[in-house]
């Protein structure tokens, strides 16, 4: 009886530590469309384009280079839609410079002043903080099926408590994961 006590735990764990691993990811791929230094695709996925009567993404319609550190070179594969891209990409981000040359738009990046740093960074610490509110909310349901396994009988009073230990020790290792991924992006940020 022992061991289905432990499995049934183990699952709510193992559900867990699931559900965190998918939050944490969808984090970091949110906070990758934070500027830094360098700028890179993933500040344009969230580009629309709404052209042919719908919307596509940026990488849908275009070829997209970085010649250089501030500058990103969109070439549209049908040359007619050049001015629909180009408000496009206007309405996603309006401290964007943009230049038509010929069939090829130049978008200019703002340099990166302290002012721009620290308001990234800060939002970063926003997004960090509703991470954490999250990782906390997957924590609570957890720990509320571990009590109502044993509210119903279906654990022992040594499970749960070994349950909740096991709890703590996944929430700190996530709290932990979440902390190293905000550092590494206040650094990327800072760069100069």
């Amino acid at each position: 009886m022992l061991k289905i006590y432990f499995v049934m735990v183990e699952r709510i764990l193992e559900e867990l530590k699931q559900n965190m691993e998918k939050s944490l990811k969808i984090f970091e791929s949110e906070i990758a469309g934070l500027r830094s230094t360098r700028i890179s695709s993933s500040l344009l996925e969230t580009i629309k384009i709404q052209v042919y009567n719908g919307s596509y993404s940026l990488f849908e319609l275009a070829t997209v280079s970085f010649p250089q550190p501030n500058m990103v070179l969109i070439k549209p594969w049908d040359k007619q839609i050049i001015h629909q891209v180009r408000k496009g990409i206007e309405e996603a981000n309006k401290e964007l410079s943009i230049a038509i040359d010929g069939d090829t738009l130049k978008v200019f990046f703002p340099p990166m002043t302290e002012e721009l740093r620290k308001n990234l960074i800060k939002n970063l610490g926003e997004r960090a903080e509703k991470e954490r509110i999250i990782l906390r909310n997957l924590r609570r349901n957890a720990l509320e099926k571990i009590e109502s396994a044993k509210t119903n009988g279906e654990i022992g009073e040594d499970e749960m408590y070994r349950g909740k230990e096991k709890l703590d020790e996944i929430i700190g290792h996530f709290n932990k994961k979440l902390e190293e991924i905000v550092k590494r992006k206040e650094q990327e940020i800072m760069e100069v």
